[in-house]
């Protein structure tokens, strides 16, 4: 096969498939595969992917690697499986799966610092003002995120304006400065001390991995990570991920429901910080942890359209 022969509807079509822009004239969009193609290098063995849901109340992440059975291992021969069908190998083991609100985290931090004593008395009470993001910014990476080693880190793509809005609003400059504050520390971390930190740093437009996921069909992206979860696509490494996993499922399922004293039952969720009160968690966790197996998979498409393709 050869690009060259390919209408611009199939080009789009593969630029979609391999996580690319589809913007463009079919020559560009031509030379944007082949530099995708050429650039491709195998993920190691030891590949751990750090995914990334940006929120200041709903920061979630989760941790991926392939196993060597997963069809998204390089070494396997075979394509990558629709998510509905994935019932024997799974795609990737699950390390971790967290939610973190970091308004909270950081005003229990400046409670106990208060109670010590302390000459500063600017600014530092505001949580938005840059010393105290760039403090929270700093904290998460050194409490919650270097510590679980990742090799790769993918961080969902903020915008400035959302659902065509003419105005900017004052929250999203907020989320938009800890994108920032993340990607400056990370990158000043792997520049000083490789040794703590020297893996690969990357955004992910949450559009492309949504049109790759749904498409024109319009299933939303819980119903397909809830699929995976009941047919095995996930195998759950730990007793902290599977804790977060039947709390995930058990949100939904429970929503509203009433124990024997008239309290909602959230025991497990509890156990893992889920509210179940509301679906905003288990829409970040659904994003963070979908964006990394979509980032896979767009890896393996682009493997596979390297061997395929004649590039002569």
């Amino acid at each position: 096969m050869s690009l060259s022969n390919l209408s611009a509807k199939a080009l789009h079509r593969l630029a979609t498939h391999c996580g690319l822009s589809k913007n463009g004239t079919k020559a560009i969009l031509t030379a944007r595969l082949q530099s995708a193609a050429l650039n491709y290098s195998p993920l190691p063995p030891s590949a751990r992917i750090l995914s990334i849901d940006l929120g200041l109340r709903n920061f979630a992440f989760s941790l991926l690697t392939v196993p060597p059975s997963s069809p998204l291992n390089p070494s396997s021969p075979k394509p990558s499986p629709n998510p509905k069908s994935t019932k024997k190998q799974p795609l990737v083991t699950l390390h971790a799966w967290r939610h973190i609100n970091l308004l909270e985290q950081q005003q229990k931090e400046n409670k106990n610092e208060k109670e010590s004593p302390n000459t500063n008395d600017n600014d530092d009470d505001d949580p938005f003002a840059p010393p105290s993001m760039s403090h929270r910014a700093v904290s998460l990476i050194l409490q919650h995120l270097l510590p679980l080693n990742p090799t790769h880190i993918l961080i969902e793509r903020q915008r400035f304006r959302s659902g065509g809005q003419a105005a900017v609003q004052e929250w999203t400059l907020r989320v938009n400065t800890l994108e920032a504050m993340l990607y400056a520390s990370l990158a000043t971390i792997k520049a000083l001390n490789i040794k703590k930190w020297n893996g690969q740093l990357l955004a992910v437009p949450p559009s492309r991995v949504v049109k790759y996921l749904v498409g024109d069909e319009g299933v939303g992206e819980r119903l397909l990570l809830e699929r995976m979860l009941e047919a095995g696509g996930l195998e759950l490494a730990s007793e902290e991920v599977r804790a977060m996993a039947t709390a995930f499922r058990e949100a939904g399922q429970k929503k509203g429901r009433k124990g024997k004293k008239g309290e909602e039952d959230v025991s497990v969720a509890e156990e893992v910080g889920l509210d179940t009160g509301t679906w905003t968690k288990r829409d970040d966790l659904t994003d963070c942890l979908l964006q990394g197996i979509v980032w896979l998979e767009w890896h393996r498409n682009v493997d596979e359209m390297k061997r395929t393709v004649d590039w002569s």
